[in-house]
């Protein structure tokens, strides 16, 4: 009961749902997860935008702006050590007072905790748990990180959940 252009704005991040619209999604999603028993692998992004913790900010920028993502997970050994977003770069760089050069400024020196990691057959409602506290989550199969899913994401499954059923 909501319009595909709302979803589209808050995909954006144009805009943020009224309650009612957002529990309207949420309330949509987990039917689905009924309905179809859904899991992280079905919903996961097998194409994952990932950074270093020495790479700069002006790398992460260019890698966030180039793929239209708004966080990249920081990892060392395809192990998860950190998350950089935009809003991390703004807030930790809005408290400079003097122009910074962010080719200096590596990823470890401004980056945030790193995003949970859940395994593939992790069921669509601890998804939905997951995301309400993290921008992403990534998801791992033995140990390795096969793919990352963010609110968009789950939007996205809402549009179109036939396309995501294995």
């Amino acid at each position: 009961d909501v319009s595909q252009s709302l979803i589209a704005k808050i995909e954006a991040g144009k805009i943020i749902p009224s309650y009612d619209n957002a529990k309207k999604i949420l309330d949509t999603i987990e039917k689905l997860e009924e309905q179809t028993h859904i899991t992280a692998e079905q919903v996961m992004n097998k194409k994952i935008f990932a950074i270093s913790e020495k790479d700069s900010v002006k790398k992460a920028i260019q890698l966030m702006e180039k793929n239209s993502v708004s966080q990249l997970p920081v990892l060392n050994k395809n192990q998860s050590i950190g998350v950089i977003s935009e809003k991390i770069i703004l807030t930790k760089l809005g408290e400079k007072t003097s122009t910074v050069d962010l080719n200096k400024i590596k990823i470890e020196e401004i980056m945030g905790e790193a995003l949970p990691v859940l395994q593939e057959s992790t069921p669509l409602k601890a998804l939905q748990e997951m995301l309400k506290h993290n921008e992403a989550v990534l998801i791992s199969n033995k140990g390795k990180i096969q793919g990352i899913i963010s609110k968009s994401d789950l939007l996205q499954l809402i549009l179109t959940p036939s396309s995501r059923r294995g």
